[in-house]
């Protein structure tokens, strides 16, 4: 599920609330891949120590959509998945994502679609986090995760 070129991504922490796993038949990624549901059963967020260079711009790229559980469904349908993708020392410069909702998606949330956020190195190491916005159990779905330095 999650990758980074030379550098793999290992040691996912819950730094808020909680997150669910979505195994490889429930989260029906078009690799075969788990997800990550940012609610659990709460409001939730993931972060990963990453090395990076002070000020040296990151991409990160991943795919998202909309958390379409049988569960968000018949609870949820009103509710906004957003989120946000931040070095935790530079909450400031947040990229915000905003899915809409399972009655209402927003363009190209219904399906997995590859996402990007630019973010800079706050030292020589940053804490990659994605923090749901989301005020519900049903969060937003992420998985493949990756992030290269750009020259």
């Amino acid at each position: 599920m999650l990758v980074l070129p030379r550098r793999p991504l290992r040691d996912w922490r819950v730094v808020r609330g909680s997150v669910d796993v979505f195994g490889r038949a429930a989260s029906r990624t078009p690799d075969g891949s788990q997800a990550v549901d940012l609610g659990g059963s709460e409001r939730g967020g993931i972060e990963q120590t990453i090395a990076t260079e002070e000020d040296a711009e990151e991409l990160v790229t991943f795919k998202a959509k909309i958390n379409d559980h049988p569960d968000c469904v018949s609870g949820a349908r009103d509710a906004a998945q957003d989120f946000r993708v931040q070095f935790a020392a530079d909450a400031e410069h947040a990229q915000r994502f905003e899915l809409g909702s399972i009655a209402k998606p927003a363009r190209g949330s219904s399906t997995w679609t590859l996402r990007r956020a630019t973010l800079w190195g706050t030292d020589r190491f940053s804490r990659l986090q994605f923090i749901s916005d989301t005020n519900h159990a049903c969060g937003p779905l992420i998985t493949d995760i990756k992030v290269v330095e750009r020259p």
